[in-house]
């Protein structure tokens, strides 16, 4: 005789919200996956939204922690070391559903080393002397993302050559633990985020990873960590944007909320 199954109860998990305070910048997010634990025993990562079925009943403690796709690559899912787990004791009951819609927010100890949202005068970066076409700020009222403004290139065939740098050169940390950067981007031509490692008296540049066209915005998470270790001799870095036009017809670039953080 066939032992009696197991009835598992339920979590479903829909569609996440993330917050953030005034001085993290935009809320925008690319939460793409749920990694949840049980009593201190991972269940699995899941990609959102899902249903759960968990081999426990009663009262249990919950773990929630936000996924992302590193890099942009549905291969490299993984979770997101700043967002903090949402973290609950729950009764769950064999055969149902416990609903929850998770809402994420930055771990207090992030620290933001920059943020461009493009929504004050200025911003933090400038053209190296290479490029043929500026950075500028856009306002398209009727098309608003995140704020009012963002950043936008526009290329030609004949002004055809983009590279801008962060103003700043940031000191960041070189011991292994994580250092990424978040965009905001829509473009109809690829472009290159790079890492310029700056040295006493010369920077090199480190390609990071080459971003294909999109006609709607996406959230991007780039991991540093590995390129940041690369050399401790480097004093500090900057980040780079750089493109080539493409094609016959005229292109574009769009960039929001930039943000640097460890």
């Amino acid at each position: 005789m066939d032992p009696d199954p197991v009835i598992p109860s339920y979590i479903h998990v829909g569609n996440p919200t993330f917050v953030s305070s005034a001085n993290e910048g935009s809320c925008t997010h690319g939460i793409s996956d749920v990694w949840v634990y049980v009593d201190d025993q991972v269940v699995g990562g899941f990609e959102l939204p899902a249903t759960i079925p968990i081999i426990s009943d009663g009262s249990v403690d919950l773990v929630l922690k936000a996924g992302v796709k590193l890099n942009g690559i549905a291969s490299t899912r993984a979770i997101y070391p700043f967002y903090s787990p949402i973290q609950f004791t729950q009764s769950l009951i064999k055969d149902s559903v416990f609903e929850i819609n998770p809402v994420f927010t930055y771990y207090p100890t992030v620290t933001f080393e920059m943020i461009e949202d493009f929504e004050k005068p200025g911003n933090n970066f400038e053209l190296l002397s290479s490029s043929q076409v500026p950075i500028q700020v856009a306002v398209i009222p009727e098309d608003p993302f995140n704020g009012e403004h963002y950043g936008s290139i526009s290329l030609t065939s004949q002004d055809s050559l983009f590279d801008c740098k962060t103003i700043g050169e940031y000191v960041l940390p070189m011991d292994g633990s994580p250092v990424f950067v978040e965009i905001d981007y829509r473009c109809s031509n690829v472009f290159t985020v790079s890492l310029l490692m700056n040295y006493s008296s010369y920077s090199t540049r480190s390609e990071i990873l080459n971003i294909n066209t999109r006609d709607t915005w996406n959230k991007l998470y780039l991991n540093l960590t590995n390129i940041v270790i690369r050399d401790l001799n480097v004093r500090s870095f900057s980040l780079v944007f750089s493109a080539m036009h493409e094609g016959d017809e005229d292109t574009w670039i769009h960039l929001d909320n930039v943000k640097i953080l460890h």
